[in-house]
C-alpha cells in the first residue's frame, strides 16, 4: 500500500507527526519538499507551511507579499516567531509598511 492510497484523513494525521516541533525550519523544509511531489499533497500540506512563521530579514517580504496575494493563507497561521528582530529599530519604507498593515489585516480578520 503506497501513502498516496491512503484517504486525506489519514494522510492529514501522518504528515505532521514527521515533522519535528522543535525545529521549525527543517519541519518547514520538509513540509515544502512533500508539497512539491503533488498537487493532493501540496493541498493537504499547505495549511501547516503557513500555521507558523519563522521572520527572517529574507523571509519577512515574500512572506507578507504572500499573504497580500492570497489571503486565505493568512487564515492558516497562528504564530508568527519574531526573535530576530526583538532587539532591532526595524524601519519600514512606506510601501513595506503598507504590505505589512495589510497582511496582519488579513492574518486577523
Amino acid at each position: 500500500m503506497s501513502l498516496l492510497s491512503l484517504p486525506n484523513e489519514l494522510l492529514l494525521q501522518i504528515l505532521p507527526s514527521l515533522t519535528e516541533p522543535d525545529d521549525i525550519t527543517r519541519s518547514s523544509e520538509f513540509l515544502a519538499t512533500v508539497s512539491r511531489t503533488n498537487r493532493r499533497l501540496h493541498t493537504l500540506v499547505e495549511p501547516f507551511l503557513y500555521s507558523t512563521f519563522e521572520a527572517t530579514e529574507s523571509s519577512i517580504g515574500p512572506f507578507l507579499r504572500t499573504i497580500v496575494e492570497r489571503p486565505r493563507l493568512g487564515e492558516y497561521t497562528t504564530t508568527v516567531v519574531n526573535e530576530v528582530y526583538l532587539d532591532k529599530d526595524w524601519v519600514l519604507s512606506e510601501k513595506q509598511q503598507s504590505i505589512a498593515d495589510s497582511a496582519v489585516k488579513v492574518i486577523l480578520d
